[in-house]
């Protein structure tokens, strides 16, 4: 999720290679995303809307990338096609939970965007009752606790990693 100033905080990571989950947490840690920039969370998270990216191209990730380094680290998560859902807290975005498929894996399509918002509203519902209670602090561990809790859900179809945000 974002603070007020505009920080994301990563509550959760899976991938099923496990060395890819370091690999994911080192590239936000070295590149965070902003509120205030075009990065595809922060874009879900000021529209509240859900975005689907069916392929991630080589092109894509040149124009995303911020230097040579943090290219290959987008190259080496290996990211095929990609969805990115808003977590919704007192009807407002919170966060974003972002899936990605493998590039050996299916794609997503048109109706996976919706499929995966369900997973959101789950997490949304202990979020909000934690903001409601101590707007700071207990919405971190409560997040993160909704995400661990959401892994003995079955996955959207076809998605081998993902990662939820929170403030």
């Amino acid at each position: 999720m974002f603070d007020a100033s505009g920080s994301l905080t990563e509550v959760a990571v899976a991938n099923r290679v496990p060395g890819k989950v370091e690999l994911q947490r080192e590239l936000r840690r070295r590149y965070p995303p902003d509120a205030h920039t075009k990065a595809l969370p922060s874009r879900v998270f000021r529209t509240g809307r859900a975005e689907l990216i069916p392929e991630v191209s080589e092109e894509l990730l040149r124009n995303i990338a911020q230097n040579t380094s943090h290219l290959q680290m987008l190259r080496d998560i290996g990211t095929g096609s990609l969805i990115v859902v808003p977590l919704r807290a007192h009807g407002r975005p919170r966060g974003t939970i972002m899936l990605g498929n493998e590039k050996a894996s299916r794609r997503f399509g048109a109706d996976d965007p919706e499929a995966a918002e369900a997973p959101a509203r789950r997490r949304s519902l202990p979020v909000e009752q934690a903001a409601l209670h101590n707007p700071e602090e207990e919405t971190r561990g409560t997040s993160g606790r909704a995400a661990k809790d959401d892994r003995r859900r079955p996955p959207v179809s076809g998605a081998p990693q993902a990662e939820v945000h929170a403030p």
